[in-house]
């Protein structure tokens, strides 16, 4: 009788190796052929499940993103809105010397989008979600009065003249790149 496979779960497998060689060797030495060494797999295992590297790369990176993000919301949560879930989104897309990071792992496909469009696509998606996650802990810091609202691209496009000094500023309040700084970089002084 054939054995059963949860198609699923060995491309999730198959993904959770693709990142390990990735991670020891690097996006451009990570082969078919060495993903598949190092997992014990027939090389005709992997392109069952996937067309080529490029594929295979790419769904390797949307699975580490979706777990990825998934431990980022978890740690996100825990801190208070406003600055301090913008200062741990910060913090948690630097990588540690000690640890392996998805944000290493994601320097490494850099290389691979630019000539990759499939792969570019993947780049280009996860920076959207990035900035999306980043503008709604700014946005609700800005609601709570711990810094000023940043003006807009648009009203930079229409008025290119340096930005006035807020007269209006929320007492405590730090100017919103003071906050991403100070979120990202440490404490900085208040204005």
């Amino acid at each position: 009788m054939p054995r059963i496979v949860d198609h699923a779960r060995r491309r999730e497998e198959i993904a959770r190796l693709t990142v390990r060689v990735i991670q020891r060797e690097g996006a451009e030495q990570a082969s078919v052929r060495r993903i598949a060494r190092a997992g014990g797999f027939s090389i005709g295992v992997l392109t069952h499940y996937f067309r080529d590297k490029d594929e295979m790369i790419g769904f390797a990176f949307r699975w580490v993103a979706r777990e990825w993000f998934a431990e980022l919301d978890a740690a996100t949560a825990a801190a208070a809105p406003g600055l301090d879930r913008l200062h741990t989104a910060l913090v948690f897309m630097v990588p540690t010397s000690n640890s392996p990071s998805f944000i290493r792992l994601w320097l490494s496909l850099w290389g691979g989008a630019v000539r990759n469009a499939a792969l570019a696509r993947v780049h280009r998606d996860y920076y959207t979600r990035w900035r999306r996650h980043l503008a709604r802990h700014l946005a609700e810091a800005v609601r709570r009065g711990q810094v000023d609202a940043p003006r807009s691209a648009s009203a930079r496009v229409r008025d290119p003249r340096p930005a006035p000094i807020s007269t209006t500023r929320t007492p405590g309040a730090a100017p919103a790149s003071a906050a991403i700084a100070e979120a990202r970089f440490g404490s900085i002084r208040k204005c």
